[in-house]
């Protein structure tokens, strides 16, 4: 499949180089091309793949970053998850992502969580991302806000995403309707994409087969 190869590439090769537009435009066209022919996308996946695709092909450059898919993959043999990011961005400056927990107590009252990750280093990531979390089991578990700033303000924080070192990164894996999962992601200048929920996987076996390789690869 294709995003899978897409998947492969931005991982095990980095892709945290600037790509040149045509490059871009025939990833994404390919991925999304293969998203909207997929019966087992959800619809809003498809909707959103079509949307990027039009967008990209007015050859007018947008500002705003899309996000097609959030899945997730938990590895019961680490201790950590995976978050897969399928986006788009026509200039290339994705930042970071953001995370919005909504927790339903058994009182019927909810605790909502916001947190935003600026995990992405520099402009240039690629349309596929795989990033490490640790599940949120407690809306007290919290992002620690100075060890993120020490991050962004770190010189070699390229260095330091590149080896996988960032600060930790919560997320709660979705529960419907007593724990409600979305992703957001948002660039350098502080534009962000609508949100979508946080959902299992995204194309099937294929593409967790693809997510262990690169797991054992690393």
């Amino acid at each position: 499949m294709v995003l899978l190869l897409v998947c492969v590439s931005c991982v095990v090769c980095a892709c945290r180089k600037r790509e040149e537009r045509d490059t871009r435009l025939m990833v994404i066209e390919n991925s999304c091309k293969e998203l909207i022919q997929n019966p087992a996308v959800p619809k809003r996946t498809s909707e959103l793949a079509e949307t990027v695709l039009a967008g990209w092909r007015d050859k007018v450059t947008k500002p705003e970053p899309i996000l097609i898919h959030a899945g997730y993959l938990q590895l019961r043999e680490k201790n950590y998850s995976l978050l897969m990011l399928t986006m788009s961005d026509e200039d290339f400056d994705v930042a970071g992502f953001g995370v919005k927990e909504t927790h339903t107590r058994s009182d019927h009252n909810s605790i909502v969580v916001e947190e935003k990750y600026p995990v992405f280093p520099s402009p240039g990531i690629g349309h596929a991302q795989i990033i490490r979390f640790q599940e949120r089991e407690s809306a007290l578990q919290r992002k620690d806000e100075q060890a993120w700033a020490n991050y962004v303000a770190n010189p070699d924080r390229v260095i330091v995403y590149r080896r996988g070192q960032s600060p930790k990164i919560w997320i709660a894996i979705p529960a419907p309707p007593e724990i409600e999962v979305e992703i957001y992601i948002y660039d350098f200048a502080g534009n962000e994409s609508e949100p979508v929920p946080l959902e299992y996987g995204t194309a099937g076996r294929g593409r967790q087969k693809c997510l262990l390789v690169t797991e054992n690869s690393e």
